[in-house]
């Protein structure tokens, strides 16, 4: 809609709350007073002294850490209050806690006690009845039949709009997001100058500097709207952090992500230490490792480095050999798999020269990760997903030891994998694109990297977004999602799907349908999907002549079919069988074309 379209009082409605808004932004603000903001950078003025809104953690069964920071500069006390419902009639929690400027005003609330696999609305109020804005958080279920995770990486402030994150909180069945790290970065880039403040910013290298990085990330709406809808489990990376060999810098770095992120110390005793395991039930185990922290600090064989560090090593194999849950879910900071560069073009760059595209990731510890390996295989540890960020790339591997000819992996079938990988791509930092790369190119080096590492079943070298995983009790769905970023945008695309099965330690290969010619997707729209009795398909292909619909299994056995016939309406309705499969192949064809998606199926 075009300003013009407003009426005068509303102009006028809009300027007053405007300059209200800037006034009480730079009212609270210490060093911010004199910054000439970006695009879409504001404090939450409606709910002051909340400026920087809600956010909640470190969920279980019966826990949750509530978070938020009043703006006040003298000790306070902050009362919070818990509920069933946005309207907390009803509370189910209440009580208050203290702050004070050695924790940057910041407030952490632990609960225990709660209901499991329930939702809760929580709010703040500081000592003059001010309300904060309504978060919604939810506990972790005990014994669940599946289970929602997102998983994202790499987001700067200053490379893009955060697209993804508005779109991520709209996400209602969402258990769990899991941030890989850079949650925060330290600097922009020079070819990625979209949103950037006067005066430039600066590397942080004091607490209050670090402290004000992280002020200023939460100015950003759509960040905020994501830590108040889902609880958060982040990790830090090189761009969250000082550096290791300056001691003020980097326990300042450490101090303001604990200030900053609820739930992110997992020993009180240990604020460095923030590897540690979610269990939900049987059914998933999430190992959440540190890579950042330990990595060189080791020697495992010939003066070859650890990533992990050999105490987390002995952690993490211990818990995963001891683990009783059906899939072992790890979320670290760096690709795992194999990326072989043998082969390809010198006209892409890449950070390494030698063999591989980065040896700082897991391919410059290949002793670390060849134990890791065999350690799954000799204790017969399956259903391993590795979810991994930083790469700002995206990619399903199946995770082997190299080399490739040697591994016992079969490149058709994926016999021979100890586990898969998924690499989500960043929230806005850059790729193929930013670096000058077009989307041909792009898409010529994700082809020529994918032909010479053909464990590489899916990768994306210049879109941007996040990853949705469904977890099934017999099998796991991966969405890649891509969001634009040069401009607020509520456009999105699902950009792949990858299934791991039960008990295989593979990506599927099955080919279930050959398109003879595509069809537009924008054409199709199925819904809903996750369902559990029916589907319905709203389609305009279709010209009058006969189609007809198949329901496969993943493995390709046919469960039923039917016609569609045109008639006045739109809509078909396709009854679903029953079935124990969680996922289930939809094919749509007529005289010519062929259309499959997967259908989440919930029993």
């Amino acid at each position: 809609m075009s300003r013009s379209s407003f009426s005068q009082p509303c102009l006028r409605l809009a300027t007053i709350c405007s300059l209200l808004s800037l006034l009480l932004l730079l009212s609270h603000q210490k060093t911010y007073a004199q910054i000439t903001y970006p695009d879409r950078m504001y404090a939450d003025s409606l709910h002051a002294p909340f400026h920087f809104g809600v956010a909640s953690a470190a969920p279980s069964s019966t826990e949750l850490v509530l978070w938020t920071k009043v703006d006040s500069d003298m000790p306070t006390e902050v009362q919070y209050e818990l509920s069933l419902t946005e309207d907390f009639l009803q509370l189910e929690a209440q009580g208050a806690q203290s702050t004070s400027p050695d924790l940057d005003m910041t407030i952490h609330v632990p609960l225990s006690g709660l209901a499991e696999d329930t939702y809760y609305y929580y709010r703040f109020i500081d000592d003059q009845g001010k309300y904060s804005a309504v978060g919604r958080s939810k506990t972790l279920p005990s014994n669940p039949e599946d289970l929602k995770l997102a998983a994202a990486s790499c987001a700067s402030v200053y490379s893009g709009y955060f697209n993804a994150y508005r779109q991520l909180a709209q996400i209602e069945d969402l258990d769990l997001m899991i941030h890989l790290g850079d949650y925060i970065y330290n600097d922009p880039d020079g070819d990625e100058l979209i949103r950037v403040p006067d005066p430039y910013p600066v590397d942080p290298s004091t607490l209050e500097e670090w402290r004000e990085r992280h002020e200023y990330y939460l100015l950003d709406p759509d960040l905020r709207e994501a830590r108040q809808m889902h609880p958060w489990i982040v990790l830090w990376d090189n761009h969250d952090m000082g550096n290791k060999d300056d001691v003020d810098d980097w326990a300042g770095s450490v101090q303001a992500f604990h200030e900053y992120i609820p739930g992110s110390r997992q020993l009180e005793s240990d604020p460095f230490q923030i590897y540690r395991k979610i269990s939900v039930g049987n059914l998933v185990d999430l190992f959440v490792v540190d890579l950042h922290t330990y990595k060189g600090d080791d020697i495992i064989i010939d003066e070859e480095t650890s990533i992990l560090g050999n105490q987390q090593y002995e952690w993490l194999t211990e818990e995963m050999n001891s683990s009783e849950a059906k899939w072992k879910i790890l979320a670290n900071q760096n690709i795992m798999g194999h990326w072989n560069a043998v082969g390809i073009p010198t006209i892409i760059d890449y950070p390494t020269d030698g063999d591989v595209f980065d040896d700082t990731t897991w391919d410059g510890h290949f002793e670390d990760r060849k134990r890791l390996f065999q350690f799954w295989r000799e204790n017969e540890i399956d259903n391993i997903l590795v979810l991994s960020g930083d790469a700002h790339l995206s990619f399903a591997n199946d995770l082997i030891i190299p080399p490739i000819d040697e591994s016992g992996y079969d490149r058709a079938t994926g016999e021979g994998a100890h586990g898969v990988e998924m690499v989500i791509t960043s929230i806005t930092r850059g790729n193929f694109d930013e670096e000058g790369y077009n989307v041909t190119i792009a898409e010529f080096a994700a082809d020529v990297s994918q032909s010479v590492n053909p464990h590489h079943l899916y990768n994306n070298f210049h879109e941007h977004g996040y990853c949705l995983v469904h977890v099934a009790q017999d099998s796991v769905l991966v969405d890649f999602w891509s969001f634009p970023i040069t401009e607020v945008s509520d456009d999105f695309h699902l950009d792949q799907q990858m299934i791991l099965l039960e008990g295989t330690n593979r990506w599927e290969r099955t080919q279930q349908i050959t398109l003879i010619e595509e069809i537009d997707q924008s054409l199709i729209k199925v819904y809903p999907n996750p369902t559990s009795q029916q589907v319905l398909v709203n389609t305009d292909w279709i010209t009058g002549q006969e189609a007809y619909w198949e329901l496969h299994t993943t493995a390709g056995a046919l469960l039923q079919k039917g016609k569609l016939n045109r008639t006045t309406a739109a809509d078909f309705s396709i009854p679903l069988p029953d079935t124990d499969q969680s996922l289930l192949i939809l094919s749509l064809t007529d005289r010519d074309r062929r259309y499959s998606l997967k259908l989440r199926v919930e029993n």
